[in-house]
């Protein structure tokens, strides 16, 4: 998962000039009562400034919450047969599709997740049939992972979630398969929660190991403001804190913008911590 980056395919004025948006970090801090989720903004395109306006953290229903890394969508050039999308979309209407809270939450959650993946790696094969060097590229800087994402919600006092994603295997058929996964990127971190890195896990690793001088002084010298440890929980600021630190040192670069964060708690409560304003608190 190490080479997981956000892509956008961008194919403009037929089918091989595409461009590739890369760069993310999204952390999931699981303390006893809560799972944080924190990410950057940016998205990077070939010829163009970065775009630090993507919103790479959704909420739908007030209850399910979505977040990617790999490609967020396909989008079509002039002589292109097949329409794009956009992966919140579709897991926008994988929600309104199968989610319903008289299902059990582990059913449901996957049920949601199931059908996001499976229609994803559809309309891939579709596109692999006319654009086949876009579904390459995609899948180009993932080492063969064109998407990954959680979608996770609370019931019954616990946080239920699931990692799916699709994948190029060109020897495969169909050759874009969906699957399900495991965070392999985790580690104990900070008081001794667990911490998952779903892109660019080399700086959060050093920092959650204080494997280096830096990030043993920094672990010694982090104090939250004032302001905000007295609103904010310490996971939580945790997790954000290994966003910025990320941005700042990561040796791949490409990322910034502001760090969105939430907290989706053992209850089912949803709490914004910081989110930009073009970006949805919830969507039905």
């Amino acid at each position: 998962m190490q080479k997981t980056l956000l892509i956008f395919v961008l194919v403009v004025g037929g089918f091989s000039n595409a461009q590739a948006g890369h760069g993310t970090i999204i952390i999931l801090d699981f303390a006893k009562d809560k799972m944080a989720i924190a990410a950057d903004s940016r998205i990077i395109f070939e010829d163009q400034p970065p775009d630090d306006s993507f919103c790479k953290i959704e909420v739908f229903r007030h209850r399910i919450v979505f977040t990617q890394a790999g490609s967020i969508g396909y989008k079509r050039g002039g002589l292109d047969p097949f329409p794009g999308w956009y992966n919140a979309k579709l897991a926008q209407r994988a929600v309104k599709e199968m989610a319903n809270p008289d299902k059990d939450p582990d059913v449901e959650i996957k049920d949601v997740a199931s059908i996001w993946a499976n229609s994803l790696a559809f309309y891939w094969n579709r596109v692999h049939r006319s654009n086949r060097d876009a579904v390459i590229q995609a899948a180009k800087s993932g080492a063969g992972l064109i998407t990954m994402s959680v979608f996770a919600e609370a019931r019954n006092g616990a946080i239920h979630w699931r990692t799916v994603g699709v994948g190029l295997n060109p020897t495969a058929d169909p050759p874009v398969q969906a699957f399900t996964g495991e965070m392999h990127d985790c580690w104990r971190c900070g008081d001794g929660e667990k911490v998952c890195a779903m892109a660019r896990p080399v700086i959060p690793a050093e920092f959650c190991a204080q494997s280096t001088k830096r990030a043993k002084d920094e672990a010694a010298q982090w104090k939250p403001s004032p302001e905000l440890a007295g609103k904010v929980a310490r996971e939580t600021l945790h997790a954000v804190r290994l966003v910025d630190e990320t941005i700042a040192l990561d040796p791949i670069g490409g990322l910034g913008g502001k760090v969105d964060a939430l907290e989706l708690h053992n209850d089912g409560t949803i709490n914004w911590v910081f989110r930009k304003q073009n970006c949805p608190e919830n969507e039905d």
